[in-house]
This record gives C-alpha cells, sequence and structure tokens, in this order.
C-alpha cells in the first residue's frame, strides 16, 4: 500500500520527499518554540528556509536551514540553526556517503558583534540517512542587555570525491531582537 503524505502517494518520488521535508521544517521548527530548549526562551525571531542543492552521488541532497534568534528578556539569548535534508545517504563509507565534511557554524551576536559560537557536524547524520533533520544551539548568553540580537553564520561542507575540498554557504542572519 502507498504512503500518503500531504495529499501525494509513492514517497518514493523526488517531489514528494522535498514537500515532506519542507513540511518537517516547518513543524519543527512550531516544536522548537514549545520545548524553550536549551533555556527556558521565546523565539524572538527565525529567518524563511534557507535552501540549498548539492550535487551528490545519486539524488542530490538538499537541505533547508532556519536561522532563529531565542529571547528570555533579561535572563540570556541564544542562536538556533534548524536543519532538514532530503536525499542524503545509507552509508558512511568513503565513496558512498554524500560529504566528507557537513558543518553547522552558529553565531550569536549583538549589533554584528560575535558574542558566542558554536559549530556542529551532521555529516554522519547525512551520510547514513536519507532524510533528517538536527539543530545546533550556542550556550545561553546571560545578559540584561536589550536589542541588537541576531544569530547568524554558516555550513561548510566538503562533497564526497568530488576533488574540490572545503566550501562555505552564508547564510542570512536572523530578524533582530
Amino acid at each position: 500500500m502507498p504512503t500518503t503524505v500531504i495529499g501525494m502517494t509513492n514517497l518514493g518520488t523526488r517531489a514528494a520527499r522535498v514537500i515532506a521535508a519542507t513540511a518537517l521544517l516547518a513543524s519543527t521548527a512550531i516544536a522548537m518554540v514549545g520545548t524553550n530548549t536549551p533555556a527556558q526562551a521565546d523565539v524572538s525571531g527565525c529567518t524563511d528556509d534557507q535552501h540549498k542543492s548539492f550535487s551528490t552521488p545519486g539524488f542530490d541532497t538538499d537541505l533547508w536551514v532556519d536561522v532563529c534568534i531565542f529571547s528570555s528578556g533579561y535572563t540570556g539569548h541564544y542562536a538556533r540553526f534548524g536543519v532538514v535534508w532530503v536525499d542524503g545517504g545509507d552509508s558512511a563509507a568513503d565513496g558512498n556517503r554524500k560529504f566528507d565534511a557537513l558543518r553547522l557554524n552558529v553565531r550569536l551576536e549583538r549589533y554584528d558583534s560575535v558574542i558566542l559560537t558554536a559549530s556542529c557536524s551532521i555529516a554522519g547524520d547525512v551520510n547514513r540517512n536519507e532524510s533528517g533533520n538536527d539543530s545546533c544551539y550556542t550556550e545561553t548568553f546571560k545578559s540584561s542587555l536589550l536589542g541588537g540580537w541576531t544569530s547568524d553564520g554558516t555550513v561548510t561542507y566538503d562533497l564526497d570525491r568530488d576533488g574540490e575540498g572545503s566550501k562555505t554557504w552564508s547564510l542570512t542572519g536572523s530578524p533582530q531582537d
């Protein structure tokens, strides 16, 4: 019996997987607001989903990233990237994987000055899973200063066996809190 996702049948089609991933990113962002991780905070602002398709063996791997700033008034601020992917791999073995490296680099900034950073490797997860989602957070920065807080950063990646080395995808920063 075919799987039905968002009114489509045959989840094996690329279009259905892309639509499902977009829906997953939206539902993940909504769910994250309710979980208040890593600290009790409210989302102050997120970018629209930022998308990139990577030319990988087999189907191209698609990533969607949202860049968010969280604030809890006088108790602290943190930055978060939420990521969803489709058409990842099913093996981390050399020659079968999609990425030699895939890293989320998150910055918590105030008026474009870097306050905290975090870096999270998701290469293993993307290489082993056809689709999924993940997040990367900075620690919470305790501050009573209001205004000017943003989240910004990059995704660095190295495609398996392309011979081109690491590249950087610069993301659009979050709205200012």
